[in-house]
């Protein structure tokens, strides 16, 4: 699979499917979604608790695959792609950004931003500006050394992206990013990844939320409901 390739459908699912065995029962999770994320949207995948929307983020973050159905990123199909290649996928074209802002306490927000970079084994120097420049971005740059404790929630939330976007990424996962969020910090950080469409590092952005007022901020929402695209 080439990482360097164009083109303007991004994702391809064709009849995907997701089973996980839970102790004697077979739950099916995703049933039969096909779908085509364009380059640049800000898709939105909203529905409930159980919904499959985050079982869906996972196989679109390469975290997990489908037991029936394909998915193509870039043309390429993702099932039938080495671990290596899928590694290598997560590694430099995806980020990541959760409803638990998963930063380490013990290190500072510019720390935690330099740390995704350390696999790139770019020097400290350049990791420390891309990370400066980053937090810059997202309106952190009086905070730079402040451990997470002494972040607000939205703050926390605003390193999380800064993080998942030090690698460049050309696809930017959120699962509930708003989830532990007030109204107003929820506003900002949604906002803050609707500019990124607009940037010169133009990301596309996937979203999962039961929020329906998170829903409004999409390009294009889809709902999920009992693992299927309603």
């Amino acid at each position: 699979m080439s990482l360097t390739e164009s083109s303007n459908t991004l994702y391809e699912l064709k009849n995907v499917e997701r089973k996980y065995n839970f102790k004697s029962n077979e739950v099916l999770a995703i049933k039969d979604v096909s779908l085509e994320i364009s380059e640049g949207e800000l898709l939105i995948l909203e529905g409930p608790s159980g919904s499959g929307k985050s079982t869906l983020l996972q196989m679109l973050g390469v975290l997990d695959l489908p037991t029936k159905g394909s998915i193509s990123f870039l043309g390429e199909s993702l099932d039938k792609a080495s671990d290596k290649v899928r590694t290598k996928l997560r590694s430099l074209k995806i980020g990541f950004i959760f409803q638990q802002f998963n930063l380490i306490p013990t290190l500072s927000a510019l720390d935690n931003v330099e740390l995704a970079m350390v696999p790139t084994k770019a020097k400290k120097s350049a990791r420390e500006a891309r990370a400066k420049e980053l937090l810059e971005r997202v309106g952190l740059s009086h905070r730079l050394n402040h451990m997470p404790s002494k972040l607000s929630g939205g703050e926390q939330q605003r390193v999380a992206i800064a993080r998942a976007l030090a690698n460049t990424p050309q696809v930017l996962i959120a699962d509930e990013p708003t989830g532990n969020l007030d109204s107003e910090s929820s506003r900002q950080v949604m906002d803050l990844l609707r500019g990124l469409m607009t940037q010169s590092e133009r990301v596309t952005v996937i979203v999962a939320t039961h929020d329906k007022d998170i829903a409004k901020y999409g390009t294009r929402t889809l709902k999920v409901k009992d693992g299927l695209l309603v």
